[in-house]
């Protein structure tokens, strides 16, 4: 391995447990002291910049071991660190194709970001999927890491949390806003909307309370600033110049490929909770005080059923977008919400050829060991346990013979092999 600016690049032959060649991860970090005068994350967002400049100059110099160097991927713990962190980067090394002088190298990078399996709760992690796909850009050959969330039994998971939610006030904020504007998109204003919006006001009253913020709470201003997160913090400030540099970093600091993006940006007052989310730093120390909320329970079964039809439309948007789903069974078996491997999610994110119980999908799945020593385990493994689950299921809506079972299979491993981040050169 060649280390650049803290990143280890990987330049070993062979295929990883992804079957993937070798690529660059980001390890996600938690924030420090809230500050007024940083935003934040601002230490690992510079950190985050260095290294994605640095791969920047190490793919255009031409070495040989770059070539090697084929995608990027951030991983580690969701709850401490939102796509958000993450977003510029993504978006800069997209725009970096190598062309002309360095002909061994791979065009453009593949994308990998891991999420969707550590949460405060199925809402946090539906938020956390779409910011992925909104801020970063995520388009077709792009892949998630585990995404449990997708495919999560949401009214059993709240019913086994004591139907109530565990997070800070920030995040509840940020959630209760999301889910609003997506209940109101799906079934219009209605008696849940209510409930959300008068739980948001009082959690952004929380938050500000005791600053010399007064902007009154509208949940669209809100979801605006919550849509401008994609940008980098110094426009919340003043428009960011483009810099004359090779790489062109600046070039990336607004999100300007998403259209509800560019409208929101016109948002005066989004644009100033934009600057109070990063700045304010009474508001951010209010803001990761701890909650427990119970969902009102003449609301709960609306709730639980609406937050299922998001994750549905969100799950139909990734197909739409042919964005693939990296799978890890034991792994996931231990870290999710599943009981059984004939619970994980693999089977509600492409079940063709299949009976199953779910909704038909046929999004891009790969079966991967995640960590073949942490787990004890290895692919065929991997494979043979989901194939086992199939067969010996006594579950009457699982009924599938042996041949669509080896069949359904075959087709993951295919598309495994057709997720694979290649080196292929640029052809101009």
């Amino acid at each position: 391995a060649i280390n650049v600016e803290g990143i280890n690049f990987c330049v070993f032959c062979g295929i990883c447990v992804t079957l993937t060649c070798p690529r660059v991860t980001h390890v996600k970090e938690g924030d420090v002291a809230p500050s007024a005068f940083a935003p934040r994350h601002f230490k690992l967002r510079q950190k985050v910049k260095k290294q994605a400049i640095a791969l920047f100059d190490y793919r255009n110099k031409g070495y040989v071991s770059a070539s090697r160097v084929v995608g990027i991927d951030a991983a580690n713990s969701e709850i401490k660190c939102r796509p958000e962190v993450f977003a510029q980067a993504f978006r800069f090394l997209r725009r970096h194709d190598i062309r002309e002088e360095v002909e061994s190298h791979p065009a453009s990078l593949g994308f990998t970001y891991h999420v969707g399996e550590d949460f405060y709760d199925t809402v946090d992690g539906l938020r956390a999927v779409d910011e992925v796909l909104t801020y970063m850009n995520f388009r077709s050959n792009d892949r998630l890491g585990h995404a449990l969330v997708l495919g999560t039994d949401v009214k059993r998971y709240y019913d086994g949390r004591d139907k109530a939610i565990r997070a800070t006030r920030q995040v509840l904020l940020d959630n209760f806003v999301w889910l609003y504007v997506r209940t109101a998109k799906i079934a219009g204003r209605n008696a849940l909307c209510e409930y959300l919006e008068q739980e948001a006001k009082h959690l952004y009253t929380l938050i500000y309370k005791g600053t010399d913020f007064k902007q009154p709470f509208d949940v669209y201003d809100y979801y605006d600033s919550w849509l401008l997160r994609g940008d980098a913090p110094e426009t919340a400030i003043s428009d960011v110049k483009e810099d004359l540099s090779i790489s062109g970093w600046d070039k990336c600091a607004k999100n300007a490929s998403e259209k509800d993006v560019n409208r929101a940006r016109e948002n005066d007052n989004a644009r100033q909770l934009y600057y109070e989310y990063h700045y304010n730093k009474q508001a951010k120390e209010n803001g990761n005080k701890a909650v427990i909320l119970p969902i009102a329970y003449n609301h709960y079964e609306e709730f639980v059923e609406m937050v299922d039809r998001i994750r549905e439309v969100l799950l139909c948007k990734v197909e739409r977008l042919h964005i693939a789903i990296e799978c890890n069974p034991s792994s996931n078996l231990r870290i999710g919400e599943m009981t059984s491997y004939i619970e994980h999610p693999i089977f509600r994110f492409n079940n063709y050829g299949l009976n199953t119980p779910y909704p038909k999908h046929e999004i891009s799945v790969s079966i991967n060991t995640d960590d073949s020593g942490v787990f004890a385990t290895s692919l065929e493994r991997e494979y043979a346990l989901m194939g086992i689950a199939l067969e010996k299921t006594d579950d009457p809506r699982f009924k599938n013979t042996p041949r669509a079972v080896k069949e359904w299979l075959n087709r993951v491993r295919k598309m495994s092999v057709e997720q694979r981040f290649r080196k292929e050169r640029y052809i101009g």
